[in-house]
């Protein structure tokens, strides 16, 4: 079975939805420096607080969703629209949710942990709208109930591969026929603490950290031919390679019918610090016509939401390339372990 990305979605610090793939495509600027520590400024990619968005008028819930959350279900209801489907829908009952995400909620943790560390105010002053953010897979929730996508849920929760995590699972929900439809994808919240920690630990995310979320639509492209939908993408092919080689990449490639002469572009997803490394002396072994490009140069280190992301904008270059072409994606996961994806024109 063919897979069709059938949509993409992304919030980011530059902007959302289809108006800012012109920007991350161009030479979009640095983000400015923000104080994440007592003497520490570093550049950060931050979006902030969400009011009046016109998506709060999809959701009459809205209001109720942590940031962390929003992010997700506006970058959802980005990919909804590319792909056509409008969701709430009864047709759409059936579709799955499958999100990644490298540090969850802890935004919400930290503001639902100073009721606990004040004796006055105590936990009895906690307002239940914050302890419904302290969990991890509340923006999974939140977009599945929103656009009442009532089939498969899931959320990853495993470092900086949580995103390409999510994919996979959303893929193979689709070939295991367990839903029909799946919004696949990352998101990330950030807090100053995570990233001062980042600094201080020497796992520097390069060349600045940001938050956002990024989300795919997946489907049969048989399913997105018979509805009439024209999908951007085809997902080709996609794995899990523990502490891959040059020559095991290249054998992955030729079983999935992709020789490396066939691959009109390379990236690399975001990576902090050594996983960075490891990625480029990955791709540079290779023996192919096009050098690999990295990504985070354009939207930085978004982390879980960094995979996808990279997706998403892979998809946008192959459709304005003449005659269309496919990519590889590689992107690292937990401890040694790489993902890679197989991406073509639709």
């Amino acid at each position: 079975m063919e897979i069709a990305i059938s949509g993409t979605g992304v919030l980011t610090h530059l902007g959302e939805g289809p108006d800012v793939f012109d920007v991350l495509l161009g030479e979009p600027p640095a983000p400015p420096d923000e104080e994440v520590g007592e003497g520490l400024s570093v550049p950060m990619g931050r979006i902030g607080l969400i009011r009046n968005h016109p998506f709060a008028q999809r959701y009459e819930r809205f209001g109720q969703m942590d940031t962390f959350s929003r992010y997700a279900f506006i970058a959802a209801g980005h990919a909804l629209d590319e792909a056509g489907l409008g969701a709430p829908a009864p047709d759409l009952e059936g579709s799955g949710v499958v999100y990644g995400t490298a540090y969850g909620c802890q935004e919400a943790n930290a503001q639902f942990d100073q009721f606990s560390v004040d004796p006055a105010v105590g936990l009895r002053g906690a307002s239940p709208l914050a302890f419904k953010g302290t969990v991890d897979n509340a923006p999974a929730g939140w977009s599945a109930v929103g656009y009442a996508l009532r089939g498969v849920n899931a959320t990853f929760v495993s470092g900086v591969g949580a995103g390409a995590e999510a994919l996979l699972c959303a893929r193979s929900a689709i070939l295991a026929g367990r839903t029909p439809t799946a919004v696949g994808g990352g998101v990330e919240r950030l807090i100053p603490m995570q990233i001062a920690a980042l600094y201080r630990d020497g796992d520097v995310p390069l060349p600045f950290a940001a938050e956002g979320a990024a989300m795919v639509v997946l489907e049969s492209v048989d399913a997105a031919i018979a509805r009439g939908h024209a999908a951007p993408g085809r997902l080709l092919a996609a794995g899990r390679l523990g502490a891959p080689s040059s020559a095991t990449l290249t054998d992955w490639l030729e079983a999935a019918d992709s020789p490396l002469g066939a691959l009109t572009e390379i990236g690399l997803a975001p990576a902090p610090g050594p996983r960075h490394e490891r990625l480029s002396a990955l791709a540079g072994g290779l023996d192919a016509p096009v050098a690999p490009r990295i990504e985070a140069e354009r939207f930085g280190t978004m982390f879980a939401a960094g995979t996808p992301m990279a997706i998403a904008l892979m998809v946008r270059r192959l459709a304005r390339a003449e005659g269309g072409g496919r990519g590889l994606l590689l992107a690292s996961g937990e401890g040694d372990e790489v993902f890679a994806f197989l991406v073509a024109n639709g």
